[in-house]
């Protein structure tokens, strides 16, 4: 349940980096659980892709940035 307010979270872009480090790190533990196969690879991926959002910030669309006015 934690996950899916995370990801909204994530997806409106309030809190963005707290929010993908915390997916990305349980995103690497389903990863290395699946292990090397297809399902693997692709949540790899998305792992990946969650940290690179973690090491980049909020940019212009994300709620974070928006200010008062």
């Amino acid at each position: 349940m934690k996950y899916i307010i995370f990801g909204s979270l994530l997806m409106i872009g309030k809190f963005t980096q707290f929010s993908s480090l915390l997916l990305s790190l349980h995103l690497l533990g389903i990863t290395f659980t699946i292990g090397y196969n297809d399902v693997g690879i692709r949540d790899l991926g998305l792992t990946l892709a969650t940290f690179a959002v973690f090491l980049n910030g909020s940019d212009r669309w994300c709620l974070d940035q928006r200010k008062n006015g």
